[in-house]
C-alpha cells in the first residue's frame, strides 16, 4: 500500500540520545542554528512574517518516527519520542524540506551577499568590514539586521528581502485541524506550560 502524503490528525515525533521521556519548556535564551549559516539564519529571522514561529526558540519535530531518526547522527544511538499535550489548533509551521539546510536560500543568499560585498571586502580588516560583518554573527534580531543593511554601502534592503524565499516554502497549520504532510521539517513555539514527549517503544 502506498503511504499517504498527508495525515488528518498529526502525530509529531522527536529523536534524542536518551530513552527517557522529554519535557520541554520555552527557552530562556535564543538558540543559534547548527545546520544553517548565521548569515542565512539572520536573513530568515529578519524577513519572518510575524505570525510564523521563530526558529531560534522553536521546538523541531517530524511527522514520522522514521524522519525523526533520520535527523539524528547515525553514529549515535537514538530513541524516538511522540509529542503529547500540544493544545488543539496550536499553530505549527512545516517546511517543504526535511531539513532547512537543504533549502534553496542556503546557497542562494550566501552567493548573493558575497557578490554584493565584492571579493575586496573579504580582504579588509575587521574594522573596515563594518557594518556588514555583523550579519555573520549569530542570532541578530530583525531590527538589528535592518539597521545593518541600512548602514551598508553594498546592500539594498528591498533587493535583499526579495531574495529571501524561505518563508514561501513554509506552511502555517493548526495542530489537529489542518492536514500535515508526512515529509517536511516541523517547528512551532513551545506553550508557556511546556510540552511532553513520551517514549515510543519498538
Amino acid at each position: 500500500m502506498v503511504e499517504p502524503m498527508v495525515r488528518d490528525v498529526p502525530a509529531l515525533f522527536r529523536a534524542s540520545g536518551s530513552p527517557a521521556p522529554e519535557v520541554l519548556k520555552p527557552a530562556s535564551t535564543l538558540r543559534p542554528p547548527s545546520n544553517v549559516p548565521y548569515l542565512v539564519d539572520n536573513l530568515w529571522e529578519w524577513s519572518r512574517p510575524p505570525e510564523f514561529p521563530s526558529r531560534r526558540s522553536a521546538c523541531f519535530a517530524s511527522a514520522t518516527a522514521e524522519a525523526a531518526l533520520n535527523s539524528q547522527n547515525p553514529a549515535q544511538e537514538s530513541f524516538v519520542h511522540r509529542l503529547v499535550g500540544l493544545p488543539p489548533d496550536w499553530l505549527i509551521a512545516q517546511h517543504a524540506f526535511e531539513d532547512a539546510k537543504f533549502d534553496l536560500d542556503v546557497r542562494g543568499l550566501q552567493a548573493y551577499v558575497r557578490q554584493a560585498l565584492s571579493w575586496e571586502w573579504f580582504g579588509k580588516s575587521i574594522d573596515q568590514k563594518q557594518p556588514e560583518a555583523l550579519l555573520f554573527c549569530p542570532t541578530l534580531a530583525g531590527d538589528e539586521v535592518q539597521r545593518t543593511i541600512e548602514y551598508s554601502e553594498f546592500l539594498d534592503a528591498d533587493e535583499l528581502k526579495a531574495r529571501v524565499t524561505f518563508w514561501t516554502r513554509v506552511k502555517l497549520l493548526r495542530f489537529g485541524t489542518d492536514q500535515l504532510s508526512l515529509k517536511g521539517e516541523v517547528f512551532f513555539s513551545i506553550p508557556r506550560e511546556g510540552i511532553s514527549f513520551e517514549s515510543v517503544h519498538p
